[in-house]
């Protein structure tokens, strides 16, 4: 484990990866610096599947956090000497704690007879068809199949007017949920946030370093805010596809001028903690 006091956390979709080809090569070398130099810690509204996949594609050791901040996972060949305790849960390469609600509860939802009428206005990506997956989204057919593998989430396609979203968010708070807009899809989910996900690292790395952290956040869309506003640095990705994020939080906080993925390069080396560490092998 890296022994600095530097925590980035990362959006994926529209942050570091372009919404239009899903290409690092642009950047590939600086990732391999950042993921050398610093923890690197990707927070995304993506499943447990997809993570997994990039993160090993791209030699990351570091935990990720999955579908908005529901469940953060820790592989176990980069913590096995750490001890986690009865809130944590184990596959095979992984140790995870769950923050959000499960599916099994989401779904109890979307089936009762009260949410119907709301229910009926959305187009589900866990009953869509592969091929309508790869089109709404970009994604290749194999990501696409691990997309609709959702664990304590359900993105959705809003059919509905704005008034009857707006009506639709308000219902679901009765019952411990929510809705937040991710880019491309709106999301179902619990109340958990990235946010609280960071807040979780944040202490999880302060009593395994011993040290006071520095913590950045790279972000997009709506679902990043809660992260980017509980960041140290909060650096917001250009992105020509959603409403430009309106930050209320000035200090410390930098706006890129490119899309993804220059733009995350952009970003990270206006922050004076990663530029002066890194500047001169850039």
């Amino acid at each position: 484990m890296k022994s600095n006091n530097i925590l980035i956390f990362s959006d994926i979709d529209g942050s570091i990866l372009g919404h239009n080809d899903y290409k690092l090569d642009k950047i590939s070398s600086f990732l391999a610096l950042i993921i050398k130099s610093f923890h690197l810690i990707f927070s995304s509204s993506k499943t447990y599947y997809e993570l997994k996949n990039f993160v090993n594609k791209n030699k990351i050791d570091c935990p990720f956090v999955v579908e908005n901040g529901s469940a953060i996972f820790f592989p176990k060949n980069s913590f096995k000497h750490l001890n986690f305790n009865n809130d944590f849960k184990s596959n095979d390469d992984y140790f995870y704690i769950d923050l959000g609600t499960t599916i099994a509860e989401i779904k109890k939802f979307i089936n009762l007879n009260d949410a119907k009428n709301f229910i009926l206005k959305c187009q589900f990506l866990h009953q869509m068809k592969i091929k309508e997956i790869m089109s709404y989204t970009g994604l290749d057919y194999e990501n696409s199949k691990k997309a609709r593998q959702r664990q304590y989430s359900l993105p959705f396609l809003w059919l509905g007017s704005n008034s009857q979203l707006e009506s639709f968010k308000k219902f679901v708070i009765k019952f411990n949920l929510k809705i937040i807009f991710g880019g491309k899809f709106f999301h179902l989910t619990g109340k958990s946030d990235k946010g609280q996900a960071l807040l979780y690292l944040k202490n999880f790395y302060s009593k395994i370093l011993d040290k006071e952290l520095l913590t950045v956040a790279l972000g997009d869309s709506e679902n990043d805010v809660q992260m980017l506003l509980e960041a140290d640095f909060s650096g917001i990705i250009k992105n020509d596809h959603t409403e430009k994020i309106k930050l209320k939080k000035f200090k410390n906080t930098f706006y890129s001028n490119s899309p993804a993925p220059e733009g995350w390069k952009e970003i990270l080396l206006m922050i004076n903690p990663i530029k002066n560490q890194i500047g001169r092998n850039v």
